[in-house]
């Protein structure tokens, strides 16, 4: 694998990301990766890279005031100014091709990609912001969370209690693990602002689409994946998904994890990947 950073100012940010390459899948397709709501790209995915094979190019850009990437504009608070720092990345590096996996908030910013620019490629969905149930009220009120706690950061950044606040919204069933809850929410409080902004985007948009999300078809064939732990009505939502989209969408649950599955179980999530390259 060769790593490349890349440090490119384009119209609305100044963006930072990292190229992976594998020589030894020279012909192999290409791939995007979008992280969640505050931590960089390089970070979330570096694991689960390890175990992938057969992607020529993957590249993990850190989403506008998170990592190394910020806006050069004052931007709005919606997921289609993430979806415009994408595409004008896309531009200047001249991917037209690719597939495209997002995890979390991530899920967010590729919705908003897709609804102007369509994929030549596969999409691989880690428990995206978008389909967290099957009925429009659960959503209303996951964002009602979200947006009070965006708030609370904002006003209050320094207080970590706020980010275990958030595992407990994402992930209420987990473990009880209380050095791996530090241990995330240390990660996210090393960016307090692009974290509640995120937060914030994410309420907006199920605020405003919770209709259409619950009824969203994906527009290509794909995989997507929910840790075991994670709230029923998001795996219900998932197999919805699946049962729409037959034979070309496929829903893996995994065994054990929550919903930082990126984390504790790429070598799993990479594996199932793999089979569709």
């Amino acid at each position: 694998m060769e790593r490349h950073p890349l440090n490119i100012t384009t119209n609305s940010a100044h963006q930072h990301a990292l190229l992976l390459q594998y020589p030894q899948y020279s012909t192999g397709p290409r791939m995007v990766m979008l992280h969640g709501s505050g931590v960089a790209g390089e970070y979330t995915w570096t694991y689960l890279c390890n175990y992938l094979r057969g992607w020529s190019e993957i590249l993990l850009l850190d989403l506008a005031e998170m990592g190394q990437s910020r806006f050069a504009l004052d931007m709005p608070w919606q997921a289609s100014s993430y979806a415009t720092q994408l595409q004008e990345l896309l531009e200047r590096l001249d991917w037209q091709t690719f597939d495209l996996a997002a995890y979390s908030f991530g899920g967010m910013v590729a919705w908003a990609w897709m609804n102007q620019h369509p994929l030549d490629g596969r999409l691989f969905l880690l428990e995206p912001a978008m389909l967290g149930g099957v009925e429009p009220a659960t959503l209303v009120n996951k964002a009602e969370a979200y947006r009070q706690l965006s708030h609370q950061l904002m006003a209050q950044p320094d207080r970590l209690d706020l980010y275990r606040e958030f595992l407990d919204i994402v992930s209420p069933v987990r473990p009880d693990n209380p050095q791996a809850d530090e241990l995330t929410a240390t990660r996210l409080a090393e960016n307090p602002a692009g974290f509640a902004r995120a937060l914030n985007t994410v309420a907006t948009e199920l605020m405003q689409h919770a209709d259409e999300f619950v009824q969203w078809q994906a527009p290509v064939s794909g995989m997507s994946f929910v840790g075991s732990l994670s709230p029923q009505e998001m795996h219900q939502r998932h197999q919805m998904l699946a049962e729409q989209n037959l034979p070309s969408w496929q829903y893996v649950s995994i065994a054990g994890a929550d919903h930082r599955l990126v984390y504790t179980h790429s070598r799993q999530i990479a594996a199932a990947m793999n089979k569709m390259v």
